[in-house]
């Protein structure tokens, strides 16, 4: 079974840019027009979405390693708290930037409210406020614009995982399979009316990238990511209890931390750190 779902997912992330495997076989128009190269499309504005919650720590670094690729960013903050830091930067770098606050709001849902502010830009890159791409080297953000040359299309890339520290990632997920992250903004970019996850959908063709673009860094406590996992159960609820106030009445906090088996992030094995993360190794910020 194990071999059947490796020869599926080399199918359908093939490492290779050429056009030649697709996802979305009932779209063939979208396919022949995405064979097409468009040099005004590799020169397109791209709109960011990126949602954070309380991502004080790592959004500069998150902002600064795209901010010479993206034109314009749509942020979705939940709590507020991250958007002090979010204002310094847009007057460090001069970014053009719409930002909201919205703490009714889940992930998926912020999403797709960024995307309702999508307006005529070519491409649409997803970022969350903790992950930092490559700015150097063969990897760097840049580079994916000799990919953006064809319509209809959807790129998606592997992930690298830090958990705690910047020095360490999860034993048995250290580099998460290819998810999607730049569209082609081709009027059909959609969160999935059928479906529960957090990804856009489009009428476009899935193709993978071979080599790894972002870093997630997940520098958090693990107390804090139990009260954001029973963010949706204490919405639900109804209640006027804080957040923090619901989950510590109903659970014991230190059982739901999750048992990761952290191991020390070895760049031989699972790429080498975005030069920014490695500048912040290299000052002490861990």
């Amino acid at each position: 079974m194990g071999k059947v779902k490796n020869i599926a997912r080399r199918l359908l992330y093939p490492n290779s840019p050429h056009p030649l495997f697709r996802h979305n076989i009932f779209y063939p128009i979208g396919y022949f027009k995405s064979l097409k190269r468009s040099s005004s499309l590799m020169k397109g504005e791209v709109m960011c979405i990126l949602c954070t919650w309380d991502e004080e720590r790592m959004i500069s670094l998150a902002l600064e390693s795209s901010k010479d690729f993206v034109s314009r960013y749509i942020i979705v903050d939940k709590s507020g708290s991250t958007i002090p830091k979010i204002r310094e930067c847009i007057d460090r770098w001069n970014l053009s930037t719409d930002t909201y606050v919205k703490p009714e709001l889940g992930l998926r849902e912020s999403r797709g409210f960024a995307l309702t502010k999508v307006e005529d830009e070519d491409w649409i890159l997803v970022q969350d406020g903790d992950e930092v791409f490559h700015t150097d080297g063969p990897s760097a953000i840049s580079t994916l614009r000799q990919y953006m040359n064809r319509p209809n299309v959807v790129y998606c890339a592997g992930l690298v995982n830090l958990v705690d520290t910047f020095h360490t990632t999860i034993e048995k997920c250290p580099v998460m399979d290819p998810h999607p992250f730049l569209y082609h903004n081709n009027g059909t970019v959609r969160l999935h009316p059928n479906s529960k996850g957090d990804q856009f959908t489009a009428r476009s063709w899935l193709i993978g990238l071979p080599l790894i673009y972002k870093f997630n860094c997940a520098i958090k406590s693990h107390i804090r990511q139990v009260y954001r996992t029973k963010w949706r159960e204490w919405y639900d609820a109804d209640t006027d209890l804080l957040l923090k106030d619901y989950v510590d009445a109903k659970y014991n906090v230190s059982e739901e931390v999750p048992k990761w088996n952290l191991v020390k992030y070895d760049e031989s094995k699972w790429g080498q750190y975005p030069a920014l993360v490695r500048r912040e190794i290299g000052v002490g910020r861990l």
